[in-house]
């Protein structure tokens, strides 16, 4: 359920940064895929 969430967001701000023009707003969005991703390698199954 989580990765499944997290994939969710991960197609939502990867279409964000497509629209976004305002370099603020861009940093804002990619401050977010890195947190997404940090969150991403938290939530993997364990080997």
């Amino acid at each position: 359920m989580c990765r499944q969430l997290l994939d969710e967001a991960e197609k939502d701000l990867s279409k964000a940064l497509e629209f976004v023009d305002n370099p603020n707003e861009k940093f804002f969005v990619e401050s977010h895929i890195n947190f997404l991703e940090k969150m991403k390698k938290t939530s993997q199954k364990p080997r």
